[in-house]
């Protein structure tokens, strides 16, 4: 008998679970329309530009995200990888240097060690948070370690209680990316204060965004300034602003590090500024709905989330890590999985990232400072690590974007509908 056509995967021909439009990701209210139109006409659109304005827009993100950290500085930059690469750069790490890098995360994490000559050496992930493991960590650190950088996955936290105790055991600093957790509360503290530094990706899907931005952030004066000139071609903000009006910059000249322009502009420090003030009420939405999810999806034998919303005081939402088991496969791909989910859903939905010792994006060996380095290079070969949590959830989990969470418990049915068509 033939199926009907609301049995049928929605790629075979059949109807798909969602047609409605999912909430709008971003979002752009009333003040921040007014913020970016400000920026606009006042004739000073970068932090480096000629105005009588002496406290930009740039500025005042950039201080008003620390306070909402509950940490001393803040330096706004062009993108994620500007703050890793900043952050790098304000503890020393150069040349022939070696940082930790978790073996399952974005591209940007291994490249921005890369493009400063030092070694990306990848480490396996935690099975249950899918987060650099500690103990493998521990054992990666050798006496050219200069910095253990960890990242906060896929809705989940890592372990920074025993990777805090290894960088102080060790003397290594922590360089805690945030990028997918903006705002994410670990007994009282917020993600990005556990390190020496907290970097945090501000690109359009990210929780709070700029549209493309970033920021890094810390409780060191020393480490501050330096990130300020790192990303300013060695300036840094004027000490006051009496001085900044009188010479009509707010930058002056520092000169104590060779930096490159890596500002954000005005228009999306205006935008990021206003989102700013709705980060903590979405994300309470977000962990209301997944709460809702969580129990929903119980019912489905085989398919899981990873999360720690357990561990986290406020947890947060980025892009919900489904795992598969094998048995729900039945000898399909992960991307098929995706693809069918995408489908039914009309939300992208994808396989979460491959590992970094098998990336078609990560290749080292043609970043200019690794190139030049010749038969050396070999040590920034990817291959030589063996990375086998990565590689086996890569293969068995699906990523799905956070908007999906903020809308209401009808949205969370439809999801949890196209799971289970696709699975069962």
């Amino acid at each position: 008998m033939a199926a009907s056509p609301d049995s049928r995967l929605a790629i075979n021909g059949g109807s798909p679970v969602r047609t409605r439009r999912w909430p709008d990701w971003p979002r752009a209210d009333a003040r921040m329309q007014r913020n970016v139109l400000d920026a606009l006409h006042s004739s000073k659109w970068t932090i480096s530009g000629l105005s009588e304005r002496t406290y930009s827009y740039e500025r005042r993100f950039g201080e008003a995200f620390a306070a909402f950290c509950g940490i001393s500085y803040g330096v706004p930059c062009s993108s994620g990888t500007a703050a890793l690469t900043i952050g790098l750069q304000a503890l020393g790490v150069g040349p022939g240097d070696e940082v930790i890098v978790p073996g399952l995360t974005w591209v940007a994490c291994a490249s921005s060690v890369c493009n400063l000559g030092a070694i990306p050496v990848l480490v396996d992930v935690d099975r249950a948070t899918l987060c650099l493991s500690p103990a493998l960590a521990e054992m990666a650190i050798t006496s050219r370690t200069r910095a253990i950088m960890v990242v906060h996955l896929y809705s989940s936290f890592a372990d920074i209680d025993a990777l805090a105790a290894i960088s102080e055991r060790y003397g290594v600093p922590l360089l805690e990316d945030c990028s997918q957790a903006h705002g994410a509360v670990f007994r009282a503290e917020r993600a990005g204060t556990f390190g020496a530094i907290g970097a945090f990706s501000l690109q359009q899907s990210k929780l709070l965004t700029a549209g493309e931005g970033g920021i890094a952030v810390t409780n060191d004066e020393t480490l501050y300034d330096r990130m300020q000139q790192f990303r300013a071609d060695g300036r840094r903000y004027h000490r006051t602003p009496s001085e900044a009006r009188w010479s009509f910059w707010e930058l002056e000249y520092a000169g104590d590090v060779a930096g490159r322009n890596l500002c954000m502009n005005e228009l999306s420090a205006a935008a990021v500024l206003s989102g700013l003030q709705h980060l903590d009420g979405q994300n309470a939405l977000r962990a209301q709905n997944f709460h809702i999810l969580r129990q929903k999806v119980k019912e489905i034998q085989g398919f899981r989330f990873i999360e720690t919303a357990d561990s986290c005081s406020i947890p947060t939402f980025y892009r919900l890590c489904g795992r598969v088991e094998m048995s729900l496969l039945r000898g399909r791909a992960i991307e098929d999985v995706a693809t069918a989910l995408t489908a039914e859903l009309r939300l992208p939905i994808e396989r979460i990232d491959r590992p970094l010792n098998d990336h078609p994006l990560y290749n080292p060996l043609k970043y200019p400072p690794v190139a030049a380095l010749g038969a050396d290079a070999a040590r920034f070969d990817p291959s030589r690590f063996n990375l086998p949590e990565a590689t086996n959830n890569s293969l068995t989990c699906v990523g799905i974007p956070h908007q999906c969470l903020l809308g209401d418990e009808s949205d969370i049915d439809d999801l949890v509908t196209a799971i289970k068509k696709v699975l069962l």
